[in-house]
Formats: C-alpha cells, structure tokens, sequence
C-alpha cells in the first residue's frame, strides 16, 4: 500500500498554489471588470455616435425639403419670367405694327 506522505514543503507548495490560484481569480475578475468597463465606456460613445447619425440624417432631411421648396419657386419664378417676357416681346410686336399702320396711313409729303 502506497501512503502519500507529504512534507512541509509541500503544503508551503500547495498553499503558494492555492495563492496562485486565488491571485489569477483576482486578476481574472479584474480584467473582467476592465473589459466590462471598457465595454460600456464603447457602447456609451457608440450610443452618443448613433445619436449624432440620427440628427446628422434628420438635419438632412430638413435640407433636401428646403432645396425641394426652393426648386419648386425657382421654377414658378422662371415661369413667371419666361410669361413676363413673352408678354413684352407681343407688346413689341403690337408696337411695331401699330407703328407700320401709322407709317403706312399717313404717307409722307414730299
């Protein structure tokens, strides 16, 4: 029968083990928490970050609803113009055929 005898130095051994143990518990426990707070430190500006993305796009939005607004008038105005000058260029025609009807009913005396 084979007894397991141990010496002094093998319970110092164990007991230096155990403590290893413990310590790399400790450490592992700690790096957790460094991960946990790293963790939550990057889903706090991840957060932050999306939250700008969010008003970046709604700023956006506003804009191109802006520069829809403005195409629209830009178009009325261009219209308008395109009608005010038409307008012109018949009152010219009128003009200028009114003038030929006054030119042609009183000829000139010589």
């Amino acid at each position: 029968m084979n007894t397991l005898h141990l010496s002094s130095n093998d319970l110092s051994n164990t007991t230096n083990s155990e403590k290893a143990m413990l310590d790399e518990d400790m450490n592992i426990t700690t790096s957790e928490t460094d991960i946990y707070r790293m963790l939550l430190k990057n889903s706090c500006t991840l957060s932050n970050d999306l939250l700008e993305l969010q008003q970046i796009e709604y700023e956006q939005c506003i804009i191109l609803a802006e520069i829809d607004r403005i195409d629209v008038e830009k178009q009325r105005l261009k219209y308008l113009l395109d009608l005010l000058q038409s307008t012109k260029s018949n009152g010219r025609k009128k003009s200028q055929k009114h003038q030929l009807k006054r030119i042609n009913s009183n000829p000139k005396s010589d």
